[in-house]
């Protein structure tokens, strides 16, 4: 095959030696009168010119155009192996390298994402995967994807309170009763009661109620709740209970208000 090879290389040799600067239809000798920059030569060789530009439209012999079906055997299996070869490794590159160059890329964009996950967590202990996703303007699967990878470095960690898990810090910032307490506040309805109860200490249901703008019975079942995860404390008071913080929960209240 690579003699042949070489043949068709010596070939293409001699065709470009034919069609080089002397193959002119005519030559110097043709010429016999100059004028300026024109050039007065026998009719014959004009004629001939004519009978040359005839053939230029010509396709077929030995320089004409030939579909790739019409090459021999060879030459066809010899570029059908070569371009079979170079596909086939290119797919392998792509397929060992694509998918490290595409992790190369997603990395600044994914650790962005994931320190903007945890940051929101490391300054709001007890959020939830869908508070992160709304106050954050992330995709839900995104968020839970990111704190998947945040839990698995052990940067956070999740406790279950009600029917939420709620996410926290994990660097020993919290204790597990502190943990409860965040997660037990977190609550829309439940933060504006301890809120109120912060400021107001010994208020009663009704006073609470007027104050966050909700029913009477709807409080008693967010002060039930607080009550039983030691948040408040009630005293008797005639026919109402007042309640109250607990000492530790208020501390840690205003510990986080001034961090």
């Amino acid at each position: 095959m690579r003699s042949k090879l070489l043949i068709c290389m010596a070939l293409l040799l001699v065709v470009l030696a034919w069609a080089g600067p002397g193959a002119h239809a005519y030559n110097e000798s043709d010429v016999i009168q100059r004028v300026g920059p024109y050039e007065v030569v026998p009719a014959h060789v004009i004629e001939n010119e004519t009978d040359n530009a005839s053939l230029i439209g010509d396709t077929s012999g030995a320089d004409g155009t030939i579909t790739f079906w019409q090459l021999p055997l060879w030459i066809q299996l010899t570029q059908v192996t070569w371009i079979a070869t170079l596909s086939a490794t290119a797919l392998a590159l792509i397929l060992k390298f694509g998918p490290l160059i595409i992790g190369k890329l997603k990395t600044p964009r994914d650790n962005e994402i994931r320190d903007r996950i945890y940051n929101h967590i490391k300054d709001n202990p007890g959020s939830t995967v869908a508070s992160i996703a709304r106050k954050e303007g992330l995709n839900l699967g995104t968020v839970r994807y990111h704190v998947g990878q945040l839990q698995s470095t052990h940067r956070i960690t999740l406790v279950k309170s009600d029917k939420f898990v709620r996410l926290f810090q994990n660097s020993n910032t919290y204790t597990d009763r502190e943990k409860t307490v965040l997660s037990a506040i977190n609550r829309p309805t439940a933060l504006s009661i301890v809120s109120y109860l912060h400021d107001h200490p010994g208020t009663t249901t009704p006073q609470i109620a007027g104050s966050i703008n909700i029913t009477d019975s709807g409080t008693n079942v967010q002060l039930k709740k607080l009550l039983r995860d030691q948040i408040i404390r009630a005293e008797p008071a005639g026919r109402y209970l007042r309640y109250y913080l607990r000492e530790d929960v208020k501390a840690l209240i205003d510990r986080q208000s001034s961090a």
